[in-house]
């Protein structure tokens, strides 16, 4: 956590309130400058283990409470997100109906308070045949079509051993370092499985229709590491025209997001799509006008005139 005191509450209480019986919850304040570690400290509850650090990033701090779980599953809950009560009694029951070492996802359901409402999105949950190999599994998921869950690693439940394997979280890799290290423990699994019940609520948290955080120099160098690293893992499993394919479009994603604030990294991302085959699929690139544009101008245009309408309002 970090700077949660509005939020910090309530998640403690949704991991609280889980039907498994035996519970062990770390939580690692990252250099908090709020009153969050006080309001951790107050619970008094033998279960609740506070680690404080130094503040390092949120990949640092899953790492920190890596370490320090003693468990034999694990369940990943960020400080403005909500369990319900019965998700990881669901998914550690759908593990042990499984072979050992499947992963669990679950359903993840979006919400966000807008102006003291709460609204809530059900996202559908992935179709899996259990028989389904992981690399099969991570291929479809990075289809155009793949399922949020995917990415939301709080919908999961990963049996300890399968994490040891995969490995710790990786620096650099911001913002998609939960997507780099995801793919590694599919990976390092013996399969994935659904259960249909049991929630992870993430909340979403808008400011405007582009997050600031896309104009730090390092975003989308961080969106290629941890895309290189995932094309780097599949294409030791398979080199398949499906998978090939399925990265082509991922790194087109990035260099269509890239362009034009960082020219140089959407470059570089097709030249990846170049050298695995090329692709013709088309991203959605927002509304219908700008779409308009790309089909009839080009995505660079559509792109470009699009920053350029933002540079402007913003100066307003």
């Amino acid at each position: 956590m970090y700077n949660a005191e509005a939020t910090i509450d309530r998640a403690l209480d949704s991991a609280l309130s889980q039907s498994y019986p035996i519970l062990e919850i770390i939580v690692v304040d990252d250099g908090s400058t709020d009153s969050c570690p006080a309001l951790v400290e107050r619970r008094c509850d033998p279960r609740i283990r506070l680690v404080r650090q130094q503040n390092q990033g949120a990949w640092a701090a899953r790492n920190t409470a890596l370490s320090c779980a003693q468990g034999d599953w694990i369940q990943f809950l960020d400080s403005d997100d909500l369990l319900s009560p019965d998700k990881v009694a669901r998914q550690i029951e759908t593990a042990l109906d499984c072979a050992d070492g499947t992963v669990v996802v679950g359903r993840l359901v979006h919400w966000r308070l807008r102006d003291g409402i709460v609204w809530t999105q059900l996202e559908p949950l992935p179709e899996i045949d259990v028989s389904m190999a992981p690399i099969d599994y991570l291929v479809s998921a990075l289809g155009p079509n793949g399922p949020a869950a995917t990415i939301q690693y709080g919908a999961w439940l990963f049996p300890r051993s399968v994490v040891d394997r995969a490995g710790p979280w990786r620096a650099g890799m911001e913002p998609n370092d939960d997507g780099e290290w995801l793919a590694r423990v599919i990976l390092a699994s013996r399969g994935v499985a659904v259960e249909a019940i049991g929630e992870y609520k993430w909340r979403r948290v808008t400011s405007g229709s582009v997050s600031t955080r896309t104009f730090d120099p390092q975003y989308y160098l961080g969106m290629l590491r941890a895309m290189d690293s995932i094309a780097e893992q599949v294409l030791l499993e398979t080199d398949e025209d499906r998978a090939r394919s399925a990265l082509a479009n991922r790194y087109l994603e990035i260099a269509v997001s890239a362009y034009p604030r960082d020219r140089r990294v959407s470059a570089m991302c097709l030249q990846r799509v170049r050298r695995l085959g090329g692709t013709a699929w088309q991203p959605t690139l927002g509304g219908p006008l700008k779409n308009l544009i790309g089909r009839m101008l080009g995505w660079r245009v559509a792109q470009a005139a699009a920053y350029a309408r933002r540079r402007i309002e913003a100066i307003r």
